[in-house]
């Protein structure tokens, strides 16, 4: 078992580090957003003293009947010019985002991704475009974004997420055979009147 141990933990160091890491970066990027939102007097939802803050940051997105299909066809165009080759979209939303017309289209295929297109140009769009909605979260939208696909592993497609997958049986591994020799050893020491629960 410590053998095991050893080797599990020499060859999956490197991927247990790099999820640890990505995992720590998004989560000092929500905890800052959240300290932000509370010095400043803010919340994410309705009602009490705070101010919401989707309401300084972003209208309610609702889009009127008379708009609809002019941007639906401006946004299926904008699909079809991308460069992304998929089958027909899975979802096609459209909303106001900013004071942005906006159409969000999630890709057909095995590997979904969603696009954002401005519904009135057809022009794809970033989330550092002038006029976007900002966010408390330091690294902003797009990098918050691409460091989440980082630590899921989607960023390198499926053998990224095998990663993920492994690293994850690998630290459950590491949890369990870790506990397992401990107790072998303790009970060992137990046999020869040692009883503490910790020793060099």
């Amino acid at each position: 078992m410590r053998r095991l141990h050893r080797w599990v933990s020499i060859v999956s160091a490197v991927f247990i580090s790099y999820v640890a890491v990505t995992g720590f970066v998004m989560v000092f990027d929500n905890i800052w957003g959240s300290i932000y939102m509370a010095t400043h007097g803010m919340s994410l939802g309705e009602g009490g003293p705070s101010v919401t803050l989707m309401k300084i940051f972003a209208d309610d997105g609702t889009v009127s009947d008379s708009r609809l299909s002019a941007m639906l066809q401006t946004t299926l165009q904008a699909a079809r010019d991308s460069e992304h080759e998929a089958p027909m979209p899975r979802v096609i939303r459209l909303r106001t985002y900013g004071g942005m017309a906006q159409g969000v289209v999630v890709t057909g295929g095995q590997e979904a991704e969603q696009l954002v297109f401005n519904a009135n140009t057809g022009h794809g769009v970033s989330s550092y475009e002038p006029g976007y909605p900002l966010t408390p979260m330091p690294f902003q939208w797009n990098a918050h974004e691409t460091w989440k696909k980082l630590h899921r592993g989607d960023y390198f497609g499926m053998s990224g997420r095998v990663m993920d997958l492994l690293s994850g049986l690998a630290l459950l591994f590491l949890t369990i055979s870790g506990i397992t020799m401990y107790l072998q050893l303790y009970r060992a020491r137990r046999k020869a009147n040692r009883s503490g629960l910790f020793w060099k």
